[in-house]
């Protein structure tokens, strides 16, 4: 799982919605089955956050599982949402095709009964009589009236019966389309049950991963803290060493203690000196000092030549080497995997004294470099070639 797939998906997404609004309707099967694809795009990525290992997993790691199942908590939600305004249209579909039948229902029962008494007086021989009226009128006006009356009954039954079948075809119409809409209510209804159960799925799975993230920060946090106490420790301890060695108190250094540096390792500088935020967790905390690339195992080397006033592990910073350069100049090397040096030891500018490692608070192998003057830390990089 990558920032590059997350992008990736907002962008396809981005692109969907905006192919929604221009295109034509017999593109949206397409756009169905891209909308299935991105959904499981989500889903497969929330499922492999879901599964993440909290031992072995990373900060980061951790930070955008979190990032993955949110997003797919959101697309689920969307989902439930989609289905329940499905099946309230469906419902309100039901109810007025079921509205149609009933007025059809109504229309026929009342053209049934315009039929009835057509059929009644056919029955009751009235076409009959007014054909042998016609036949034997005398007076042959009244009796083309009467024939015109004959047509007229003829008429009205056959329009009353086209109109009986008219009605039928609408009510069936009606009927299947009401059962339609039931159906859709029901495939809706099992839709939104299936639906709700993944989200709670999901859910609980934003709640496992949030946990776990909080208690990550709250540990960083708590090491932060203690660090930045290591530090001031550190501080006051430089300057007891500074004038129990050297006998020198406090005080401006000299030229000579803050010139000719080297850098200790081979490496790019990944973190400066100063407020820094933290890349996962937003927090803004001093760094004193800078942070240089490495492998576990690089050789460091004495960035100046003095003697070593501690060499083993003081809190956060791990394994680490302080070394005193001169009147009121010092320099640390923290989280080290090994150290080869000893209190008391005197080493030259460019000796080798410890190796990369990832001791004490660390996310990852490197060197962290700090130049202190009356054992406050300064900006490396002012002294550093």
């Amino acid at each position: 799982m990558s920032t590059r797939i997350v992008r990736l998906i907002q962008l396809i997404v981005g692109v969907l919605v905006a192919t929604v609004l221009v295109s034509p309707s017999w593109a949206q099967d397409s756009i169905k089955d891209a909308r299935q694809k991105r959904d499981s795009a989500v889903n497969a990525q929330a499922n492999a956050a879901a599964q993440i290992d909290f031992l072995r997993a990373q900060d980061a790691d951790v930070a955008e599982a979190v990032q993955q199942v949110n997003l797919a908590v959101s697309a689920q939600q969307a989902r439930v949402e989609t289905a329940q305004q499905g099946l309230a249209s469906a419902e309100q579909e039901a109810a007025a095709q079921n509205a149609l039948v009933a007025e059809a229902q109504t229309r026929i029962a009342g053209v049934r009964a315009q039929v009835g008494d057509l059929l009644v007086e056919d029955y009751m021989g009235r076409s009959a009589q007014d054909a042998t009226a016609i036949l034997h009128s005398p007076n042959l006006v009244e009796g083309l009236q009467r024939a015109a009356l004959l047509d007229a009954v003829s008429t009205d039954r056959r329009r009353l019966t086209s109109t009986l079948r008219g009605l039928q075809a609408d009510l069936d119409a009606a009927l299947q389309a009401a059962n339609n809409a039931v159906e859709q209510a029901q495939h809706y209804r099992a839709e939104i049950a299936t639906e709700l159960a993944a989200l709670q799925t999901r859910l609980a799975d934003q709640q496992r991963l949030k946990v776990e993230l909080e208690r990550r920060i709250a540990d960083w946090r708590k090491k932060q803290d203690q660090l930045l106490k290591d530090s001031a420790n550190l501080s006051a301890f430089i300057l007891k060493e500074q004038a129990r060695i050297l006998g020198a108190a406090a005080g401006a250094p000299s030229a000579a203690s803050v010139q000719g540096f080297i850098m200790p390792l081979k490496g790019a500088i990944t973190s400066g000196f100063g407020m820094r935020r933290h890349p996962v967790y937003g927090d803004v905390r001093m760094h004193t000092g800078v942070d240089i690339d490495g492998r576990t195992g690089d050789p460091i080397v004495a960035a100046k030549e003095g003697r070593v006033i501690f060499a083993g592990v003081y809190g956060g910073y791990g394994n680490c080497v302080v070394i005193q350069n001169g009147t009121s100049v010092s320099t640390l090397y923290g989280h080290l995997s090994s150290i080869d040096v000893t209190v008391g030891n005197a080493v030259n500018k460019g000796e080798f004294i410890a190796r990369v490692g990832m001791t004490g608070v660390a996310t990852g192998s490197h060197l962290h470099f700090e130049v202190r003057i009356n054992g406050e830390p300064k900006d490396p990089m002012l002294f550093l070639p």
